[in-house]
């Protein structure tokens, strides 16, 4: 037994030892950079490959373009490649390319992998003002267009609306000391330029200007930038617009609410242009139950109020607020009413479809005009239920995500008590009433 024992420890002890001194597999990711304008290898080329947050590692391409990796731990790697004059051909205008992830397994530990580059496109010009002097420190914005429809809801997530459109910000940059500016590296589009001349925090009548000179995208004239253009002389003089003053009342201003800590309530306007032309209007003042906003172009606008405590400095909070629609011309407006009401709280709750899975939800509830307006990443309690304690008067888009996943689902079906809303979109007012019901399918597995 004694004899039989040693030889089992000895065995298991040798296994053991063998496991500890086998070595772990080795992996290997080698490749090509190419042109795939011209079909030809990318020599010189900047390797760069990188798995989680440790130092990535760099090799540069031979003359026929190839690139290797050698003894690399069996893991997940993003590679990219780098090169003057080219970008990654899946590249964007807003964003550089994150690379091509490979994956190594201890069954795999080889991979083969091809980079595809083209070659990038660039905008320069000059900005001036409107006496044609070069000017400082102006942000030149470069647009995408993209038609507006009702599942997209409106303006989410534009720079500018106009008309049927929305414009989509890609990159920004700053005009230097002689009124220069250059946008690159770009991918070939159709695109737009926006200047807007910022002047600290105090109103200014230089507006949003449009490539080559004016007030509305609608009017502006598109740049189409072809593979490997250097588009120069691109130049915007900006244009100078006094515009009218808005003026009229708030009441009431909620006498009947008082701050918890005693503090004196605090009532705020703004205005926010439902078709975008121009630069956003001078700062709103308020005097006791009386409010002035100067500086707007003719167009609609949205006025709003709130009234929140003083220490509620974010507007998470407020306790009444206002909206209407106001048409400006070039006479001035007087007279306009904001009367208050108090802001609701709207109960709700998440139902899933029959053999899905329970699982916490954050609800996004996406205002019409502007980001004041928007509630997001607001998470379910564990049965579904939440509350929406912060809902300013407007149209709201209802989405839902499960936690820890980006992509956000649509609800396939929404009820606001007893009515359905279609595509999720619901109006709040003052006496809108709950409960939001949003019906999901199953929420995507976590990995």
């Amino acid at each position: 037994m004694v004899k039989l024992a040693s030889v089992l420890l000895f065995t298991m002890a040798f296994a053991l030892s063998m496991a500890v001194a086998q070595p772990l597999p080795q992996g290997t990711i080698e490749g090509e950079v190419m042109n795939i304008s011209s079909g030809e290898p990318v020599g010189g080329a900047r390797v760069r490959i990188q798995s989680g947050q440790e130092e990535p590692r760099f090799t540069t391409s031979d003359e026929n373009g190839h690139f290797k990796f050698g003894d690399l731990e069996v893991r997940p790697y993003m590679i990219a490649a780098q090169k003057q004059g080219l970008i990654s051909a899946n590249q964007s205008a807003a964003s550089s390319s994150s690379g091509e992830l490979v994956r190594l397994t201890s069954t795999a530990p080889a991979a083969r992998v091809r980079i595809d580059l083209r070659p990038y496109s660039a905008i320069s010009g000059k900005v001036t003002d409107a006496s044609g002097i070069p000017v400082e420190g102006v942000d030149v914005e470069l647009l995408s267009r993209y038609t507006i429809d009702a599942k997209s809801y409106q303006q989410s997530g534009a720079t500018y609306k106009d008309g049927a459109y929305k414009y989509l910000g890609q990159q920004r940059v700053r005009t230097n000391d002689l009124g220069e500016y250059r946008i690159a590296p770009l991918p070939p589009g159709t695109y737009y330029l926006a200047a807007r001349y910022i002047q600290g925090l105090t109103y200014t009548a230089d507006r949003d200007t449009f490539y080559p000179q004016s007030l509305s995208p609608s009017d502006a004239t598109p740049i189409e930038l072809k593979e490997g253009a250097d588009l120069r002389g691109i130049d915007i003089q900006m244009r100078h617009a006094a515009g009218v003053t808005v003026s009229g009342i708030i009441r009431p201003l909620l006498p009947e609410h008082s701050s918890p800590s005693g503090g004196r309530l605090y009532t705020s306007v703004s205005a926010w242009a439902i078709s975008a032309t121009g630069s956003p209007a001078g700062i709103p003042s308020v005097s006791g139950d009386r409010f002035e906003i100067s500086g707007l172009l003719p167009g609609n606008y949205v006025l709003e109020a709130a009234t929140r405590e003083p220490e509620d400095v974010y507007l998470r909070n407020p306790l009444a607020a206002a909206r209407r629609i106001v048409a400006v011309g070039t006479e001035p407006v007087n007279s306009i009413e904001l009367a208050m009401s108090v802001v609701p709280q709207l109960e709700g709750r998440v139902i899933f479809e029959p053999g899905c899975r329970v699982t916490p939800m954050l609800i996004e509830a996406r205002g019409d005009f502007h980001q004041g307006t928007s509630i997001g990443d607001m998470p379910t309690n564990p049965d579904g239920s939440f509350v929406i304690k912060r809902l300013l008067p407007g149209s709201y888009s209802i989405t839902v995500r499960a936690e820890g996943d980006m992509g956000a689902m649509r609800p396939k079906v929404t009820k606001l008590g007893d009515v359905n809303i279609p595509d999720g979109i619901f109006e709040a007012n003052d006496h809108t009433r709950g409960p939001l019901l949003i019906t999901v399918g199953c929420p995507p597995a976590r990995r």
